[in-house]
């Protein structure tokens, strides 16, 4: 492992834990001339569904992907000016927008979660019966099944759930299963899947972490051991109460997007160019992550202060009673998952709206008020913090996060540039 310096960044946000999304009746009805509406209601159908299927931050992101690349290609095949994801497919322009749009998050949803059928149908009659009925109703219904499954063909023997056994380390640096349940993460095969947008998850590759011997590292050590320590913490109470607001990934940075596609009153095109973007380069941040997160294979803080004796620096001093705030994952440190899926939805952010400088803001369900942010970058640098604060990652696994995920909604603007004209 190489001694290397971390770039300041710039950029935003945070995100909560898929487990706190329901399936829930659509928000708002609709209609075929509704700005964004359906693609709202639809983001969150399927991050209910996604709860349904209990699946892990780092998987509910490359779901939100397919549902979101192939409601933006159903609406783009109808709308001029749009490049389509995947391509075009054969669309009248009198198609209804909103019906395409339902039709294709339903169909992926349904393909990818079978035991939901009857769930995500009635979700579906919902939404289809505020549009007329009626030829425009119909065209619009057969484009989104065309792009649903243009999508579900493109993602076929991507390697969604292919083993990918991971052996775990024991030498200063590797990682290795943590306490308090030593597991290993079913779910490793997210590193090997095929990115929605790179040409490999090689593309994303970080710098990587401090070298064990360097003065760098021993600062990086310093801060997570005293910040991060669940007991005898140096935490102040604003560093505390910023740690207990931030839940998780996926579903928040969710919500920061329905409402800024609200409040700016985007229409059905551009909110699924929004949607498309952030999820797109969201799934592309997980893959990427992981396939960094096993190159590197760094062990996680509580393992670094347990066997610090074996580290080789003579300035990190060893804590066999260590413990982080929250229980580390069951998967290596470098790079922060947490911040690859937010450098992704921020990037997405900035690149869609041009700016950083916006006012928005991030609601906890059983914490008021909600936090404020003047720009997204404001809000980046919490998340960076955030997870220094739980004792779960050394600082140059959450600052080169959040870069990877920056670099993945990069390729995503340039792959979803704006409408044409």
């Amino acid at each position: 492992m190489r001694s290397n310096r971390f770039r300041p960044l710039g950029a935003v946000l945070l995100a909560v834990a898929v487990a706190g999304a329901t399936t829930t009746a659509p928000v708002t009805a609709g209609t075929p001339d509704d700005s964004a509406a359906v693609i709202l209601e639809w983001n969150q159908h399927t991050l209910g569904a996604i709860a349904t299927a209990e699946a892990p931050p780092a998987h509910a992101s490359l779901y939100l992907a397919m549902v979101h690349g192939a409601v933006y290609d159903a609406v783009a095949s109808i709308i001029d000016g749009y490049q389509p994801y995947l391509g075009t497919v054969d669309a009248d322009a009198t198609a209804s927008p909103v019906a395409a749009a339902a039709v294709a998050a339903h169909d992926v949803l349904a393909a990818t979660f079978p035991d939901q059928a009857a769930a995500l149908g009635a979700l579906l009659e919902a939404s289809l019966i505020a549009v007329p009925g009626g030829p425009e109703k119909d065209a619009g219904v057969a484009v989104g099944m065309a792009a649903a499954q243009a999508m579900l063909a493109a993602r076929e023997g991507d390697g969604r759930g292919v083993p990918n056994p991971i052996t775990p380390g024991t030498q200063p640096g590797e990682w290795r299963p943590t306490p308090p349940d030593l597991a290993e993460f079913p779910g490793s095969w997210i590193a090997k899947v095929t990115p929605f947008l790179a040409e490999s998850a090689a593309h994303y590759r970080t710098e990587g972490p401090r070298s064990l011997e360097s003065a760098e590292y021993a600062l990086e050590y310093d801060e997570v051991r005293t910040l991060g320590s669940k007991e005898g913490s140096t935490r102040d109470e604003q560093q505390g109460a910023m740690m207990a607001f931030w839940i998780g990934p996926v579903p928040q940075w969710s919500a920061v997007e329905r409402a800024l596609a609200t409040e700016k009153g985007l229409d059905i095109g551009e909110a699924a160019r929004l949607f498309a973007l952030a999820n797109l380069a969201a799934a592309d941040a997980s893959i990427g992550c992981f396939d960094d997160k096993y190159h590197w294979m760094f062990w996680r803080p509580i393992t670094a202060i347990h066997e610090a004796a074996s580290d080789g620096n003579p300035a990190t001093e060893a804590d066999p009673a260590w413990e982080p705030v929250a229980p580390a994952p069951p998967y290596p440190d470098h790079p922060s998952g947490f911040n690859c899926l937010a450098g992704a939805h921020v990037g997405a952010l900035q690149a869609f709206f041009g700016t950083d400088e916006m006012a928005f803001r991030i609601e906890n369900p059983d914490i008021t008020p909600p936090r404020e942010y003047a720009s997204f970058t404001q809000g980046l640098d919490e998340s960076i913090e955030l997870r220094i604060y739980q004792g779960l990652h050394f600082r140059s696994a959450e600052v080169q996060g959040a870069q990877l995920g920056l670099k993945a909604a990069a390729l995503a603007a340039e792959r979803l540039p704006p409408p044409a004209g």
